[in-house]
């Protein structure tokens, strides 16, 4: 049997506060974007990683359009992502999955939508040396010609929220 008891219970804050936090990269995968599937995206899940904190393996969430009919949207998400693979130290991949377990410093910003509030990632940065993997813990990745390299458009983070439920 299960009993509630609403009087005694702590109201949880269901929004990440604006702020820099270390995260890692759990998921990344490209796909048609939900907008419209003639356009590509690449979609991130990244858990925070701040042992002690009350926000420590919070999920947040980053869509890149790495094509888009939007020459402007397509320009914005290839400058996020160059930013993003610079925070990681990746500078070409074959696959999004090839960034999982890489880690870099997010800053997050709360934006309204629909009556909702959302986080988006708003800031891409190398951690801090303290708080960096030690090198022999990171990831290897593969470089690719040029040509190959998948970029991204316009990003857009969001706090434990499915990214498929988000029309943009």
């Amino acid at each position: 049997m299960f009993s509630f008891d609403a009087d005694t219970t702590e109201e949880f804050q269901s929004v990440l506060p604006n702020g820099s936090y270390p995260v890692v990269i759990t998921d990344a995968e490209y796909k048609p974007a939900n907008s419209n599937p003639e356009n590509h995206v690449i979609s991130m899940t990244m858990a925070l990683v701040d042992p002690g904190s009350p926000y420590d393996g919070w999920k947040i969430y980053d869509t890149y359009n790495v094509v888009n009919k939007n020459e402007m949207a397509q320009r914005i998400g290839h400058s996020d992502l160059k930013k993003l693979c610079s925070a990681i130290g990746v500078s070409r991949f074959d696959e999004p999955g090839d960034l999982v377990g890489c880690s870099y410093l997010a800053t997050t910003k709360g934006r309204e939508y629909n009556g909702k509030t959302y986080t988006n990632v708003v800031g891409r940065d190398v951690l801090p040396h303290a708080a960096a993997k030690p090198p022999e813990a990171q990831p290897q990745h593969q470089a690719v010609p040029a040509q190959a390299q998948a970029v991204p458009a316009q990003t857009q983070a969001r706090q434990e929220v499915n990214p498929a439920d988000i029309p943009f």
